[in-house]
């Protein structure tokens, strides 16, 4: 295995290139002036070396000079000066860093198969001049080398004539024989063989062979084909002492069109991935591994507003980054430069001292295990952060209004499930935040109400346009809320996703109107009624007059008795009459003690008759001992009667009603009190009419029987006595009406 040496100072460079060379040949530790006096076939080494050593190296090469021990420099292409003082004498080839490892292998390759020939040929001289061997032994020795190999003859007149050439390997590079082109002093044959634009190149390298110089070139040749190949030709001149010239000169050339046309290839690549930089809509910039700039592209000057010449072997995080963020920075280059990828978001700043939001993606470049450098990608994304602060900005004043507004705000998917509702929504309802995920539209929405909310649902979904929505809603208390507003859908590429809805809670608006038409119909009523009493009063008092006289007279006791009944009754209208034009007057009721189990044995005489011709039988369960209640004695009875006429109706044919009184307390007042229920078997009323039964004109008789004031003033005598009246019915069981009347003023 052939041995190489490395004359390196730049300790990165050597490392790269014996990574790149120790698989196939074997690398010798020794550094400095030592390395020198080690046995190898190869010595590579940088400019910095080579100024220091060089005369070291000549030394050591003039003890080699039968055996050409190659010396290969690797530098950068401005060192024109130190390739000029050396090539030839001090070193033999070059090499511009970076390059490709193809093209290092190649060149180490070539070195060393020139040392090969020169120390086979040194050796068949040897065996010539030891042995006498023949010529022909000798070319066959330069057979085995690969490529040709040739040996020419200057005559002091300058002519060359080719002493010998393999032809096998010249045959098969150029495609002639031997014998084609026995010289290229002819210009026809050397017009033939070299190709025309690098003749230059040939005549230079001739140049240099009589000036006694070696030489190694790179030109192209036109095969016997005419094909086009590239050859790399190495020549050492041998200098005839006793003539003082250089009279023959020997080389090998090897074809090189592989590499050639891999390098070219390494060249577009190299040119597709300079514009790729350059035109990357991102700033990019390549860092070595101690953070410093090794170039930026266009993208890069123009967000940071530094030129490649203000960055270059400078520290980016010096560059770029704000003062406050350096922990930041220095986290990401650790992370990066120990082999890591990095990807954030932050912010850097301009050269102006601006500051900018970027995303940044860094990443380590290998060759082999090792690191060479760091390249990083930077996007302006301060304008799509200065959008996400105005959208969170507006998303903020939009959340604030949504939760601040007394309306509620809700958004329900297609399924039912609560996307979103405002803290109105959750307050008014009662429910919380937690509850949502396990509630459906349809658990708030009041069983009256289901159908219109689905109406409305398939009015949106059909038009794709908001629509007005009344409803009532069930709280978690179980409270009906009634709520009118607007329900909104959206839509995203034509499919429903939400039903936006907004809605008002109008349940003690709708409350306060009722109570005004309540009071408007009462007013109504009042004015009718005052008219009616006063065409009525008149009639009456002569009905009662004549009443009075007939008692008198000498008549039957049964008769007297039915026209006490007939008076009493007569008595009963005129103060039902003076009852309703005081009421309508403004006039107040006039209490005084009464029994109430009494009134209610006197009412039950007074509809005796009726109860016998409906077939309705009547039970009493009346408490003892009830305490004397102070009331309009002539309005309960009113009450008592409507209660009872109203139970008489309701039982077509026939039926029991039942007359409970007793004393009770009403808890959420803490008040004493006495309680009346008239309860009957009649048909009920229908669940959707209980709410209005106290509202004026609302009734379940026909036309003919009822007029729809009986409970309403039913309900203001009673509340005009600080008392309540509920009713409860079932449809096909009856109905029960419970009246409570306190007996003790409330509370302060």
């Amino acid at each position: 295995m052939d041995a190489i040496v490395f004359l390196i100072e730049s300790q990165e460079l050597r490392q790269d290139l014996e990574d790149c060379l120790r698989q196939r040949y074997e690398v010798i530790a020794a550094t400095g002036k030592r390395a020198l006096r080690e046995t190898f076939d190869l010595a590579v080494l940088d400019g910095a070396t080579l100024k220091r050593l060089h005369k070291a190296i000549q030394e050591r090469r003039k003890i080699e000079s039968t055996q050409f021990l190659p010396f290969l420099l690797v530098t950068t292409s401005d060192a024109r000066d130190l390739i000029a003082a050396h090539l030839g004498q001090t070193i033999d080839d070059l090499l511009v860093w970076p390059t490709d490892q193809v093209v290092l292998q190649m060149r180490v390759q070539n070195l060393l198969q020139a040392r090969h020939l020169r120390r086979d040929l040194e050796a068949a001289r040897q065996q010539v001049r030891q042995l006498s061997l023949s010529e022909e032994r000798h070319r066959a020795l330069a057979e085995l080398v690969s490529g040709y190999s040739y040996a020419h003859r200057l005559e002091p007149d300058g002519t060359i004539i080719r002493e010998w050439v393999t032809p096998e390997a010249y045959c098969r590079v150029t495609g002639y024989n031997e014998h084609d082109l026995p010289t290229l002093d002819d210009p026809s044959a050397r017009g033939r063989l070299i190709y025309p634009h690098d003749l230059p190149i040939w005549q230079q390298r001739i140049q240099n062979i009589r000036s006694g110089q070696p030489d190694a070139s790179e030109f192209r040749i036109v095969t016997k084909s005419g094909e086009v190949r590239w050859v790399r030709a190495v020549g050492r001149p041998e200098f005839d002492a006793s003539q003082q010239r250089v009279a023959r000169f020997i080389g090998a050339t090897q074809d090189i069109t592989e590499r050639k046309h891999a390098e070219e290839e390494l060249k577009i690549q190299q040119a597709y991935l300079d514009q790729l930089f350059e035109n990357a809509p991102e700033g990019i910039v390549l860092l070595d591994t101690e953070d410093r700039v090794l170039r930026v592209n266009g993208e890069f000057t123009r967000m940071f507003g530094y030129t490649p010449a203000d960055v270059v072997n400078r520290p980016i995080n010096e560059l770029i980054v704000p003062d406050d963020r350096l922990d930041e920075g220095w986290e990401l280059t650790y992370k990066v430069t120990h082999g890591q990828g990095v990807h954030t978001e932050t912010v850097r700043r301009h050269k102006d001292g601006s500051r900018l939001h970027v995303s940044v993606v860094g990443t380590p470049i290998r060759i082999g295990s090792g690191q060479i450098a760091v390249y990083a990608i930077y996007r302006d994304i301060t304008e799509r952060k200065m959008a996400e602060e105005a959208l969170h900005q507006s998303q903020q004043q939009y959340h604030h209004l949504l939760e601040s507004t007394h309306d509620l705000i809700q958004s329900v998917a297609p399924d039912g499930r609560f996307l979103f509702v405002n803290q109105t929504w959750l307050k008014t309802l009662g429910y919380t935040q937690a509850q949502l995920p396990s509630l459906r539209i349809a658990d708030i929405i009041h069983p009256r109400s289901l159908s219109h909310w689905s109406g409305v649902c398939a009015q949106v979904l059909a038009e794709e346009a908001g629509q007005y929505l009344q409803a009532t809603l069930v709280a978690q208390d179980g409270r009906s809320i009634l709520v009118e507003g607007t329900l909104i859908g959206r839509h995203v590429d034509g499919n429903l996703v939400a039903l936006h809805g907004f809605f008002r809670d109008i349940t003690e608006r709708v409350r306060l109107q009722e109570q005004l038409i309540e009071r408007e119909r009462l007013a109504a009523l009042g004015r009718i009624t005052g008219a009616i009493a006063h065409e009525l009063g008149t009639p009456l008092n002569s009905v009662l007059g004549y009443t009075q006289l007939l008692a008198n007279a000498d008549i039957s006791e049964d008769a007297r008795r039915r026209l006490k009944i007939i008076e009493s009754q007569v008595q009963r209208m005129a103060e039902i009459i003076k009852h309703y034009l005081s009421r309508t007057r403004g006039a107040p009721h006039t209490h005084r003690p009464i029994n109430l189990n009494e009134l209610v044995l006197e009412t039950l005489v007074q509809l005796e008759i009726r109860f016998q011709q409906s077939h309705v039988h009547v039970l009493t369960e009346l408490a003892e001992s009830l305490p004397v209640l102070r009331a309009d004695g002539a309005a309960l009875q009113r009450v008592m009667i409507n209660l009872l006429n109203n139970a008489i109706d309701a039982m077509e044919t026939g039926g029991t009603i039942t007359v409970t009184t007793k004393l009770t307390e009403l808890p959420e007042s803490l008040r004493r009190g006495i309680v009346v229920e008239v309860t009957d078997t009649g048909a009920g009323i229908p669940a959707e009419l209980l709410p209005k039964v106290f509202n004026l004109f609302v009734t379940t008789k026909s036309e003919a029987r009822g007029t729809g004031l009986g409970l309403a003033i039913c309900q203001e005598i009673i509340r005009a006595h600080g008392g309540s009246i509920h009713l409860s019915s079932q449809v096909g069981e009856g109905t029960c009406v419970r009246i409570f009347l306190p007996t003790e003023e409330p509370p302060p």
